[in-house]
């Protein structure tokens, strides 16, 4: 059981919903979901999580900018970008602040992957 706090970024609800239920498969609490111009206003309290997952291609504010926001505003948090788009144009997000990078797939598991590999990272399990 994972004890961290999670921020979906995308601006599909079918998405996050599917991101969301795969990783309280994994053991992870129940996310919070949001869309990206919501995460850069000044009322959003990003420093409540430990984890972000971001979407890159969302109309109004990329997963680019979400990125790079947290980044220079919230260096602490991990942020992994995931899109459908090809891997080369993932590697760009890097550039923008995020630690790892996941293409979007119908069963979610690379975006799974690197949730996991983080969380271990943070070492917030359970002993």
């Amino acid at each position: 059981m994972y004890h961290l706090k999670v921020l979906i970024v995308d601006d599909d609800p079918d998405d996050s919903e599917l991101l969301s239920q795969a990783l309280i498969a994994q053991g992870f609490p129940s996310p919070t979901v949001a869309v990206g111009s919501d995460v850069v206003s000044a009322e959003f309290s990003v420093e409540a999580f430990d984890l972000v997952v971001t979407d890159l291609q969302m109309p109004g504010i990329s997963g680019f900018e979400v990125a790079l926001h947290i980044a220079e505003n919230f260096p602490r948090i991990p942020v992994i970008g995931m899109s459908g788009a090809s891997a080369s144009e993932l590697g760009i997000l890097k550039v923008y602040g995020a630690v790892s990078i996941a293409e979007k797939t119908a069963d979610y598991d690379a975006v799974v992957e690197q949730v996991l590999r983080h969380a271990k990272r943070i070492q917030k399990t359970d002993p």
